[in-house]
């Protein structure tokens, strides 16, 4: 039998590092629904190539709450 994963409401959450004040800025990005773990990954990774920026401590956080370090 397949293994059924649950649809929900994904969101990323990471550090950009901001130049002109030197510091790491904590934010939170909606990728909104997800068959599961994999699309999360994939609309996370779209999303960081698409900003350009210098990040760290980038996470996943599914609907429960659970944290997916990437």
């Amino acid at each position: 039998m397949a293994k059924r994963e649950w649809i929900g409401e994904y969101g990323l959450h990471y550090e950009w590092h901001n130049n002109l004040r030197d510091t790491w800025i904590a934010w939170d990005a909606p990728l909104g629904k997800c068959l599961g773990e994999d699309e999360a990954i994939s609309k996370a990774i779209a999303y960081l190539l698409g900003q350009n920026l210098q990040v760290r401590d980038v996470y996943i956080v599914n609907g429960w709450g659970q944290l997916i370090y990437m």
